[in-house]
């Protein structure tokens, strides 16, 4: 197609300038009942049968055969050799000492908003309050420090998670599991909730005491049901999983149901649509089991168990479709996998394709591309994303410690695309980096701690390697039930601008120069098909989205 068969004859306004806010202290505090767990509860895995999931060989594991070094980040390129990084430079979103503990990131689904979420624990030693500092982003390229939280529940913070709510000003939330410092039966599993606006905040207690709940891990669906799962210390030994959900957007919470019992660690939690609820965790430091629910937390339960072969498995991370309609429904599960034969960690990956009835698992490629010491695998999927895919990523530690990433359609579970690795500086293997599936950044954005350093970073980029050359602020976004899109946009004087056209894949269509007037032009464009396509209007740049 010539570029004057798909240029006929500019969108919305190029620059929305917002100002920033001071950063602010909440110290107001709303009781919500606590929640104690019913004694009498029979696990849900006692009542079901649990099934083996079935090993996919065709995948070779080269961790088992050869030794495994890190790659510089440099050999990472567009297949030309050049070790150009596609992803883009990466922001700062806080500086300081290396007391950081844990991050957390999300987005706004709204698209009027398209403001970023970054939840940053700094964790200190004697009486010193641990501080949850959180950083807000209108286009990810500058964060402003927003709503820190001094916790009510306990002077030591041990992990942070945040999820973002529905509408214009949305509920930002933030979990968090906390004690108090040598003090016995101290502390809880809470939540803060606190308007996007500053206009009202609520705290609520999960379960207590905090100093006899582990690790945990929380999900939102598309009505803003809150789910969380975590580990708890029995009274009469071992741990116990439990799961919860909120339907009054986290401000009480219904009594936790019993998953699970015994030798229990790393649980993690997701919702796919239409209410099919999925779990994940380690059972006997050897085992990946995963479990799925048909309606919530209250529906009809199946297990499997993954990954029997007796090594060692850490940290499993579930992620499930948000648009397919089960029983039909993808979901991934990514966890470390330990090989006692040769002494190397890599990622292996479980998928299901009928709704968690069945899990197939073997390694994941992308990480295991001649990578060792690896960790925390992350894995999501997006409530707002247009497409149907999950984006996943690990930490790999050695001469450069590196953030490996990679995607997958819910159509092609086992097709992981554009492999990259993201980070300008040595990342953190000491907890999990965050990854995130952000529909008005344009595809995946990760965030992650700086090794030795207090310093937290963030990039975003496409999840199909657009080239750098396209600007990354996409504060201008079209949605088009048709391919005939008309652009409109305002120019401070006359002259001649450059228009290029891209399609996802960071192919060029065509471009051409344009005679424009002062003040607002515009021009039609004739696109190929539905999609996401990129225009650039001298140094701006306009997504547009065909969803037909």
């Amino acid at each position: 197609m010539k570029v004057r068969d798909m240029f006929c004859m500019v969108a919305c306004g190029f620059l929305c300038f917002v100002k920033a806010e001071s950063p602010m202290e909440f110290t107001e505090m709303v009781d919500a009942p606590w929640l104690h767990l019913a004694g009498s509860q029979t696990p849900i895995e006692e009542m079901y049968e649990i099934k083996a999931g079935v090993q996919d060989l065709s995948i070779v594991d080269i961790s088992e055969t050869v030794p495994v070094n890190c790659e510089r980040k440099g050999e990472e390129n567009e297949g030309g050799g050049n070790g150009r990084i596609l992803w883009g430079t990466d922001v700062l979103v806080s500086s300081g000492s290396s007391s950081v503990y844990w991050i957390s990131h999300a987005h706004s689904a709204d698209m009027s908003s398209k403001r970023n979420y970054a939840a940053v624990l700094s964790h200190y030693s004697g009486s010193i309050y641990d501080t949850v500092s959180h950083y807000r982003s209108d286009n990810g390229l500058g964060w402003t420090l927003w709503a820190p939280i001094y916790h009510p529940y306990g002077n030591e913070v041990w992990q942070v998670e945040v999820l973002v709510g529905r509408g214009a000003n949305p509920w930002i939330y933030t979990f968090t599991r906390s004690t108090n410092a040598d003090t016995p039966n101290s502390g809880a599993l809470g939540l803060r909730r606190v308007r996007d606006d500053l206009s009202e905040v609520n705290w609520a207690q999960i379960a207590l005491p905090g100093d006899s709940i582990g690790n945990f891990a929380v999900d939102m669906d598309e009505d803003e049901v809150l789910y969380i799962i975590y580990e708890r210390e029995l009274p009469s030994g071992g741990t116990g999983i439990y799961v919860a959900s909120s339907t009054d957007q986290g401000l009480t919470w219904e009594t936790p149901i019993f998953v699970d019992r015994g030798v229990r660690r790393n649980p993690d939690i997701a919702i796919g649509k239409d209410n099919y609820l999925y779990v994940a965790y380690v059972v006997d430091d050897s085992i990946v089991r995963v479990g799925r629910c048909d309606n919530g937390i209250y529906g009809s339960w199946v297990f499997q168990d993954i990954e029997t072969d007796g090594d060692e498995e850490y940290n499993p991370i579930i992620a499930a479709s948000r648009m397919q309609t089960p029983p039909s429904q993808t979901a991934w599960v990514l966890y470390r996998h330990f090989h006692s034969s040769s002494s190397v960690y890599d990622v292996h990956y479980g998928y299901t394709v009928d709704g968690g009835v069945s899990w197939v698992y073997g390694v994941w490629p992308p990480m295991n591309y001649a990578y060792g010491n690896v960790r925390y695998p992350r894995v999501a999927t997006s409530i707002d994303y247009p497409y149907d895919l999950c984006a996943a990523l690990g930490t790999s530690l050695g001469s450069y410690d590196s953030v490996v990433t990679a995607w997958a359609y819910a159509s092609d579970p086992t097709s992981w695309h554009n492999r990259q690795v993201v980070n300008d500086y040595d990342a953190t293997g000491s907890f999990p980096n965050s990854i995130d599936l952000n529909y008005a950044r344009g595809g995946s954005t990760v965030l992650y701690r700086q090794y030795g350093s207090g310093n937290v970073w963030f990039d975003f980029w496409f999840n199909v390697g657009v080239n750098d050359a396209i600007p990354r602020d996409f504060s201008n976004t079209i949605i088009s039930s048709t391919n005939k899109v008309r652009v409109k946009f305002s120019l401070p004087n006359a002259g001649s601008v450059d228009l290029s056209l891209y399609n996802i894949s960071g192919q060029r269509l065509n471009s051409m120069d344009m005679l424009c007037n002062a003040g607002w032009n515009f021009v039609d464009l004739d696109l190929p098909s539905s999609g996401v396509f990129f225009l650039t209007v001298g140094d701006n740049t306009i997504r547009i989205i065909v969803a037909r």
